[in-house]
C-alpha cells in the first residue's frame, strides 16, 4: 500500500492443461515473462505472489504500477503463452478479449493482500512438487512512498551536538535542489529564478532527493577512526 509509484493493477499468470512441478522451471517462466514486461513497459514496478490453486497448479498474481492497456495486454498474454507453450484457449483466457485477467486494483489499506499472503493453503507445496523457493518478490525500483514535508516546516536548521554539523532548513534544501537543477540544465536553474516559493513540491523534491542520495552513497566512506564528518 506504500509503494512508490503506487501499485494500481493486477495481472494473473495461470497454467491450463499442463504445468511444471519443478519450481525452478515455473520460476524461469515467471522471470522470462517479467523480462518481457520490462521490455514492453520500461521502468514499471511490480510485486508478484505465488499460490497453488486447488487443482495444484502454480499461479502468479502480479501487481503493477501501470493501468491496463489493451495493446500491451495482448502482447503480455502472447508472451506468457509463448513462454509456457500455451494453447489458443490460454491466450484468450489471459488476453483483453476475455477482459478479466488484467484489472485495475486499489490496494487500499493492504489488508486483503496481507490476509492473502498469510493463507496457510498458499504455503503448502503439493506432494511431489519441489524447489519453489520464495512465494513473493518485487522489482528493484519499487520503494516506499516519500514522506511529504512542506518547506514551511523546515524553517529551522538543526545542529548535530556531537559533530557540529548543520543540516536541514529551507535554505539548505533549496540550495541542494538548485545545484541539482543547475547541473541538469547546464547552469540555468528554474528553482532559483522563476519558481515561486510555494512551487517547490515534494514531487520534484522526491525525485531530486533520490539522485542526491545516490550521489552521497557513492562517496568513499571515512576511515573508522575519523573524527570529522567528510560532509
Amino acid at each position: 500500500m506504500n509503494a512508490f509509484p503506487a501499485l494500481v493493477s493486477q495481472f494473473g499468470l495461470t497454467y491450463h492443461n499442463e504445468w511444471p512441478t519443478d519450481g525452478r522451471v515455473s520460476k524461469a517462466h515467471l522471470n522470462a515473462w517479467l523480462t518481457a514486461l520490462r521490455r514492453l513497459l520500461p521502468g514499471v514496478g511490480y510485486l508478484w505472489i505465488l499460490e497453488f490453486q486447488k487443482r495444484k497448479s502454480p499461479h502468479y498474481h502480479v501487481f503493477l504500477t501501470t493501468l491496463p492497456d489493451p495493446e500491451t495486454w495482448a502482447r503480455l498474454a502472447q508472451a506468457w503463452c509463448r513462454i509456457t507453450d500455451g494453447t489458443d484457449d490460454q491466450l484468450w483466457w489471459h488476453g483483453p478479449e476475455r477482459g478479466e485477467n488484467w484489472i485495475a486494483w486499489d490496494m487500499g489499506s493492504g489488508s486483503y493482500l496481507c490476509k492473502y499472503l498469510d493463507k496457510e493453503a498458499q504455503k503448502d507445496i503439493p506432494e511431489g512438487y519441489n524447489r519453489f523457493g520464495r512465494f513473493c518478490g518485487n522489482s528493484r525500483g519499487l520503494e516506499a512512498s516519500p514522506v511529504n514535508i512542506p518547506l514551511d516546516d523546515l524553517d529551522q536548521a538543526q545542529v548535530d551536538q556531537e559533530t557540529g554539523e548543520i543540516y536541514g532548513g529551507q535554505t539548505r534544501v533549496i540550495r541542494w535542489l538548485g545545484r541539482l537543477a543547475e547541473k541538469q540544465t547546464r547552469g540555468y536553474s528554474r528553482f532559483r529564478t522563476r519558481a515561486q516559493r510555494g512551487s517547490y513540491t515534494i514531487l520534484q523534491g522526491a525525485r531530486a532527493y533520490k539522485q542526491i542520495e545516490a550521489y552521497f552513497c557513492k562517496l568513499p566512506k571515512p576511515p573508522a577512526d575519523a573524527t570529522e564528518s567528510p560532509f
